[in-house]
């Protein structure tokens, strides 16, 4: 017999991790942020055209800013990446990344701080 907590781990974790199946064993509809795959889902599907952050680390060159690797829905692939600025004040991770504002964030194409970075491990 499992405990009070054990099956409140059990069903946080199906529901986190598998949410087709807990949906289809519960007969229940998850709800946004009820289920972490389940978010992520979405956050892949509402972002697939948008530059989202893969790499992000203090510009060197240009303090208070952040300098990010995006790529097209956050997969890394063959299409490409961009690098952006981003105001330290503005970069704000949230529970499935950083999506970019193109028109509030510059496209950078200047010296990167990851060469600095790779160079000093």
């Amino acid at each position: 017999m499992f405990t009070v907590h054990e099956r409140r781990l059990a069903d946080r974790t199906l529901r986190d991790y598998d949410p087709d199946t807990y949906e289809r064993v519960m007969g229940v509809a998850l709800l946004e942020g009820q289920s972490h795959a389940r978010d992520r889902q979405e956050f892949e599907r509402r972002h697939r055209n948008d530059w989202v952050v893969i790499a992000a680390l203090n510009s060197d060159h240009k303090p208070g800013f952040v300098e990010c690797i995006a790529t097209l829905g956050g997969i890394r692939s063959e299409s490409g990446e961009r690098r952006f600025l981003v105001p330290g004040s503005d970069y704000v991770i949230g529970r499935h990344g950083f999506v970019i504002d193109p028109v509030k964030h510059e496209s950078h194409d200047g010296p990167s701080s990851f060469e600095t970075w790779a160079v000093r491990r």
